[in-house]
């Protein structure tokens, strides 16, 4: 039979007889239809036991107590005896409290301080009912569960941003970072900001003195719905997460140091660090740096390097390197460059030699840059370096801007 049905026989709530199924006094069957609502059926075993422990209880008997008497007979008689302690003990407390408000004189006013005056020698040192400082066990359990929900949600984000930033900061070398960027990083994180920001606000609201006032039933329902929210936010802001990650960067590696020159980002290393190191020298000549008879080991006045690398879709990157020489390095240096050059072209003063020429190279609809050039200025003995390559570049490719 159903609930409903048991609550007229035995005279219980509903409320009461979920506590004795949640309490482990009874066990009704219990299935699951396929919306995920439980459906309680009793017996008629199940009701008389239901009106067995109505009836202990009605009696004075605790839970804990009911529970013993039911599951451990070899302890049925300390929990009588233990009861009937109790009990004379209450009855003697009882009787006392009786004799001392009979005490009140009859002309005597009587309200609350009256009462109190008589009450409290023997009343003070006893202990306030247990059920006026407990709440039920289901409220318990969604309290723990909404603190639990609520330190998640407001840990989550922090993680996840660490994640990102972690993920950004082993792909790209040398970070790279403006306000467009951090624009588009906040509209990115904007979903996770929220989640935390409930998540927070939640967890306050269940950090509160537990209440049954009105109050209470408030914070309960707004936490409740603060964590609804986190739920829902949770899909779109892992997909902007990985759109982030993957097609948006917000983060990506730029640097005109050249103590930076040719340490690669991983991808450019693992995939054209070989190409790249047949025309780039190993490191900038010692001559790089000088100027008149001076010398300058930083390399401030010859020496030009730049190195820029994205990853959104697909990778891009241009390299740049251009310095000065002495004669024996100048001609040391166009002498090393290998001779198996696609074409050569002259810009200017500038003669240059494309090792790797696949400008305007369509693949599947997709347009595909990668240029590898090596160009010298005999006029100012100046060497120069370019690696360059992207797909579907919006612009021209990287050398075509250099000034030739």
């Amino acid at each position: 039979m159903k609930i409903k049905t048991v609550t007229e026989i035995t005279g219980l709530t509903d409320r009461a007889v979920r506590l004795y199924i949640d309490s482990g006094l009874i066990a009704p069957e219990i299935t699951e239809n396929h919306a995920g609502r439980k459906n309680i059926e009793f017996s008629e075993s199940d009701v008389a036991l239901l009106k067995k422990i109505a009836l202990l209880r009605k009696a004075g008997f605790s839970i804990a107590d009911i529970r013993a008497l039911l599951t451990d007979e070899t302890q049925a008689r300390c929990v009588v005896s233990a009861f009937i302690e109790n009990t004379e003990t209450e009855i003697e407390n009882k009787a006392e409290i009786v004799a001392r408000l009979k005490s009140i004189e009859a002309d005597s006013a009587i309200n609350a301080d009256t009462v109190c005056e008589a009450l409290s020698a023997t009343v003070s040192a006893a202990k306030v009912p247990d059920e006026d400082m407990m709440h039920s066990a289901r409220d318990e359990s969604d309290r723990k569960f909404a603190v639990v929900a609520s330190l998640i949600f407001t840990i989550l984000p922090i993680l996840v941003y660490a994640g990102v930033n972690l993920i950004n900061k082993m792909q790209f070398r040398y970070s790279h970072f403006t306000a467009k960027d951090f624009l588009w990083n906040f509209i990115l994180c904007f979903g996770w900001f929220l989640i935390m920001v409930m998540g927070v606000v939640s967890f306050l609201l269940c950090r509160k003195k537990f209440s049954f006032s009105k109050g209470r039933k408030r914070r309960k329902t707004a936490s409740e719905i603060l964590i609804l929210c986190c739920f829902a936010l949770i899909v779109p802001s892992l997909l902007t997460s990985v759109f982030a990650i993957g097609f948006v960067p917000t983060v990506y590696s730029q640097t005109t140091d050249v103590a930076d020159y040719l340490i690669l980002d991983s991808t450019v290393e693992d995939v054209y660090g070989e190409e790249i190191r047949r025309i780039f020298p190993e490191k900038i000549p010692e001559s790089a740096g000088k100027k008149g008879d001076g010398w300058v080991d930083s390399y401030p006045y010859t020496t030009r390097y730049y190195y820029m690398y994205q990853s959104a879709i697909d990778h891009s990157f241009d390299i740049f390197a251009e310095w000065s020489l002495s004669e024996n390095e100048f001609l040391q240096a166009v002498n090393d460059a290998p001779d198996n050059y696609v074409h050569s072209e002259n810009k200017g003063e500038w003669n240059c030699f494309y090792y790797i020429d696949t400008e305007q190279k369509v693949e599947a609809d997709q347009t595909y840059y990668w240029f590898l050039i090596f160009a010298y200025n005999e006029q100012t003995r100046s060497v120069r370096y370019i690696a360059s390559y992207a797909i579907d570049s919006q612009n021209a490719p990287y050398y075509q801007t250099v000034e030739w």
